[in-house]
């Protein structure tokens, strides 16, 4: 093995000690988890209720928070790309024009459809959506 591989492996090794760091791997474990097991099967149901709540509630609260962070990365990018249009609006339409021109209306529309659709495709991707599927390939 040369050098690199040996620093590899030693990488490896440390992210899986890092990873499996707090593992129960001691003797006596099968009686540790029966007693961790009667223990909570000694608890009223009414306390594991409200601990479930608890739990669904901060679990609630977190996907809203992130939800809210989402809206607000979503309009700050709607925002800045409409000044961007904007800004550049003239530049955009004299870039057209020149286009039309040069190539034709119909390689102008097939060319803007073909972006719609790429980018259309990298959405339902995003959402574990295979678009082959919607049309039947």
């Amino acid at each position: 093995m040369n050098t690199e591989d040996i620093e590899a492996m030693q990488a490896l090794d440390n992210r899986l000690r890092k990873m499996f760091a707090g593992l129960d791997a001691a003797p006596g474990f099968e009686e540790r988890l029966r007693a961790r097991i009667a223990t909570l099967a000694a608890q009223p149901p009414a306390e594991i209720r409200d601990r479930l709540e608890r739990e669904h509630d901060r679990a609630r609260a977190a996907a809203a928070r992130a939800a809210r962070l989402d809206g607000l990365a979503v309009a700050i990018a709607g925002v800045g790309g409409l000044l961007a249009v904007w800004r550049f609006a003239p530049d955009l339409a004299r870039f057209y024009e020149a286009s039309v021109e040069t190539a034709g209306p119909s390689v102008v529309a097939f060319g803007t459809l073909g972006v719609a659709a790429v980018a259309l495709w990298a959405v339902l991707r995003r959402f574990d959506v295979d678009p082959r599927t919607l049309i039947g390939a």
